[in-house]
């Protein structure tokens, strides 16, 4: 007989369990606190930036001297992001940083785990360095702020209530300097989000009536979370005692030996520290380091002048802090004892910081009162319990106002750097002007990030309709793949240069443009471009955006995934010429970007690779409109972008006639032929609706290909004459000695794109791909899906893309530096038609297998050609 299940807390004694309603009452992983902490911290993550890294190099010391070499001092370091400079001192012949240990001991916690799995900073600083970051202060001032939230719903007129609440803690987390700093493994920071989650613990113990065993575990964890606040940073010591003193306070004797052993844990690393380094347990580094400049002393002329400075650059960096404020006076009425708790907090830190030397020395926004910032927050709610609905709504609006004003500047300031020395001048206007002139940053984490991102909002995504779902979809793409790429070719300009020259009334460069593009011909005393005139035209947007100022040189990164998300974009709506479900929709509207060598070569968004980008968004588009949403003036425009940017696209001009004429390309039963039509007069009468649409579509490729005609005779006299014979010793290359085409380059050119293999490498990844070639199929095994049996325009699609492939091989360059083929980009279209008619209505379990096969591929090919440099010239 089978014994009864057992609940497995049956195994275990009941005292060692947490109650139920222990449980139940902290739930700061509820669904909605889980999901305002995972979109937070992934925020958090995408915005760390390379500027921060470096700039802080400090709070990776330490972290690596323990990690590596089990020791509190810095000098030792195979890195050279990690020598000690600033913010140092020397000590019994060793070098210490003059901060607190806290911030070193949780991230050398991390980075144990981390170079376990092979990362260090010798090899992998930016990854390395973002991943200690991520996992320390990302993740701690996330969980802070779903403290703030908890804590406002508890405050708010309806603790049922979260809109309010969820507010409260999207301003702490995204409209203060909580933000800018998040993406900085910085002491400040942490010790901020120790004394919340702190303070959240102390206040339940006083609110809620919890059982013996939950209070003992909360007093202890407040005791333990105050100790490494103090351990951390000694900026909020003050409030430390504050929040002491307030639990002191609610009389809960029983509590204190937990509460004091909780503290005395807490500080335990730091007595160790100062005992191991200085030879005395209670000498701070500061102190030990004579850091005279965080003294605490009385003086007006000192407190005068920062009371000046902190109310200049809070009103610049965070007006809401000002708000918060009000909103605590008028919180006061309802919760007095937690009004009061939130305003001393306040008050000890502003009266320590306005009397102190220091005020960061380089800092975005007024950094020292980072640990006031979510006690100001939660003074938000405040305003909730204003009852004239008139005030109310003024108010509101000054509210909302000066939220988006904080979100905005602290945003731009998470994504430029945190390290900004020229105090004297506001930070955003610089920042903003650098970064319009295209001085980004790079984001190490964004595109490992974007995943894991985008799952959590899945439940979300799906609830959305067909067109919003594709735009979303879309927009997500674009995102990661501006943050995955890095633009190797940026300076490769060639159409940009030449739409400059079109609005300045010329079709040539005046000057000399420079020996790195030899691709601009010399006739006469202009210089002319190769390309054709419609890869010229798709560049007059950035043009008129440099004209205006608006950019400094060619935003072809941005140009690149703004093709990338247009492309998942018409792929995704183009899949409804077959019957699926949205998840196999989405998995092959992904597929020629992601899954492709597209991703890599579009990456590297010189002028080459964005024509090929605008080549395929065009094709993907006008068959969009040609097959699912028949439009033949939108069909017409995308095929003119397609063709204009690649112009053996204008083989598959007869393509689109056959649809255009025949109803069995479009949707079934669309435009069919009338009954009674038999005669071959009444035949023609009823197919003068489709000749006129006909004449619709050809219209714009028409006065495209005029253009380019005597866009053509202008430059080099002849209407077919496109420059590229003319290149300065191009038919003296070898692979050029048959002519321009050859069936002589047939057998190159099918080795390079089908047969062609990779190199195998000793180390992480593995496989590394030759720079001039690689299989299609190796680079997508997805590609292989093509032999499937079934498709209703099976055999109209191998003809396209025999004669599109025959065109290719005849070309006496195999596409030069690239991954894979970059020349098939402009056969993506018609494979994924196939794709997608030989396929069921849902995933296959082969389908997946090799979309992920082909998309880590491709990610390799991205790490090694655009990020790593392990392939280079």
């Amino acid at each position: 007989m089978d014994s009864p299940a057992t609940d497995p807390s049956q195994l275990l004694p009941r005292q060692w369990l947490p109650s139920a309603q222990f449980l139940r009452t902290f739930r700061l992983i509820g669904a909605t606190s889980l999901f305002l902490f995972l979109s937070l911290w992934f925020i958090y993550g995408f915005l760390i930036n390379s500027d921060n890294l470096k700039a802080f190099g400090l709070q990776q010391m330490g972290v690596e001297a323990i990690g590596e070499r089990g020791h509190f001092y810095l000098e030792g370091s195979k890195s050279p992001q990690l020598q000690p400079i600033g913010d140092t001192f020397s000590h019994d012949g060793h070098i210490y940083a003059a901060k607190q240990p806290g911030q070193f001991l949780a991230g050398a916690g991390v980075y144990f785990f981390l170079h376990n799995l092979g990362l260090n900073y010798v090899t992998h600083y930016l990854l390395t360095a973002a991943l200690v970051t991520f996992l320390t202060t990302s993740a701690l001032t996330a969980l802070a702020a779903v403290a703030v939230f908890q804590i406002a719903r508890d405050v708010g007129n309806e603790p049922s209530s979260i809109r309010w609440a969820l507010i409260t803690a999207l301003i702490f987390g995204l409209a203060t300097t909580a933000l800018p700093y998040s993406g900085i493994a910085h002491h400040d920071a942490i010790a901020t989000a120790y004394l919340v989650l702190a303070v959240y613990l102390v206040l339940r113990l006083w609110r809620a009536n919890l059982p013996p065993r939950a209070s003992t575990w909360a007093a202890g964890g407040a005791g333990l979370l105050l100790g490494l606040t103090v351990t951390t940073s000694m900026l909020p010591f003050l409030m430390v005692l504050v929040v002491g003193a307030f639990f002191i306070s609610l009389g809960k004797w029983k509590l204190l030996p937990a509460f004091i052993a909780g503290a005395i844990a807490g500080l335990a690393p730091l007595l160790f520290y100062d005992g191991t380094s200085f030879g005395n347990p209670f000498l701070l580094p500061n102190v030990a380091g004579k850091y005279s400049d965080t003294y605490f002393h009385l003086k007006w002329s000192n407190f005068s002048d920062k009371l000046r400075f902190y109310a200049k650059f809070t009103t610049f960096y965070v007006p809401v802090f000002w708000l918060g404020l009000a909103g605590l006076i008028c919180l006061w009425r309802k919760h007095p004892r937690e009004s009061e708790l939130f305003l001393a907090l306040i008050l000890v830190l502003s009266f320590y910081i306005l009397n102190i030397d220091s005020v960061g020395t380089c800092n975005y926004g007024p950094r020292y009162l980072l640990p006031a910032m979510p006690f100001a927050a939660i003074g938000i709610i405040g305003f909730q319990h204003i009852r004239l609905k008139t005030l109310r709504l003024v108010i509101s609006g000054l509210v909302i106002a000066v939220i988006l004003y904080s979100m905005f500047v602290n945003v731009v300031g998470a994504m430029h750097g945190a390290m900004y020395c020229d105090l004297g001048r506001f930070a955003l206007v610089p920042y903003l002007h650098a970064m319009t002139h295209g001085q980004m940053r790079s984001f190490p984490l964004a595109a490992w990030l974007f995943f894991p991102a985008v799952l959590c909002y899945i439940p979300a995504l799906k609830k959305l309709s067909e067109p919003r779902f594709a735009a979303t979809i879309s927009l997500l793409a674009g995102i990661f793949f501006y943050f995955s790429t890095s633009p190797d070719q940026h300076v490769f300009d060639y159409t940009h240069r030449i739409a400059q020259a079109l609005l300045s009334g010329h079709v040539g460069l005046l000057g000399s443009p420079g020996s790195w593009l030899p691709e601009l011909v010399p006739v006469g005393k202009e210089y002319y471009s190769v390309f054709p005139l419609g890869a010229v035209l798709v560049n007059i947007p950035t043009a008129i955006l440099q004209k205006m100022g608006l950019v400094r040189s060619w935003p072809s990164r941005e140009l690149a995934a703004a093709l990338a998300g247009g492309c998942v974009y018409f792929f995704y709506r183009l899949s409804h010429v077959a019957e699926m479900s949205r998840s196999r929709r989405l998995l092959v509207g992904l597929f020629p970007i992601f899954a492709t060598w597209s991703w890599c070569d579009l990456g590297f968004a010189g002028a080459w690779q964005i024509a090929l980008g605008f080549a395929l968004l065009g094709q993907a588009a006008c068959l969009y409109y040609t097959l699912v949403r028949r439009n033949p003036l939108l069909a017409s425009m995308w095929f003119a972008v397609a063709f204009g940017n690649r112009t053996e696209l204008i083989l598959t001009l007869p393509v689109y006639v056959y649809f255009w004429l025949s109803p069995a390309a479009g949707r079934p039963g669309h435009d069919s032929l009338p009954p009674g039509t038999k005669s071959i007069w009444r035949r023609l009468a009823a197919l003068r609706p489709r000749l006129i649409t006909l004449s619709r579509f050809l219209s714009i490729p028409m006065i495209l290909l005029l253009l380019t005609a005597a866009y053509n005779l202008v430059r080099f006299g002849s209407v077919t004459d496109f420059g590229y014979a003319r290149i300065p010793g191009l038919l003296n290359e070898p692979w050029y000695r048959y002519g321009l085409f050859s069936f002589h380059y047939i057998r190159w050119n099918a080795y390079e794109m089908l047969f062609r293999g990779m190199v195998d490498m000793p180390v992480f990844p593995y496989l590394r791909p030759i720079p001039f070639g690689c299989s299609i199929f190796i680079a997508s095994p997805f590609l292989f899906l093509l032999f499937r049996e079934g498709g209703k325009r099976r055999t109209l699609c191998w003809i396209v893309i025999a004669v599109l492939t025959l065109f290719l091989w005849c070309h006496g360059n195999t596409g030069g530096w690239q991954f894979s083929y970059r020349y098939g980009m402009i056969l993506l279209p018609w494979m994924f038609l196939l794709i997608v008619e030989n396929g069921g209505r849902k995933i296959t379990a082969s389908e997946a297998a090799l979309f992920i096969v082909s998309v880590a591929v491709n990610a390799i090919a991205v790490y090694e050609f655009l990020w790593a440099k392990i392939i280079h010239v």
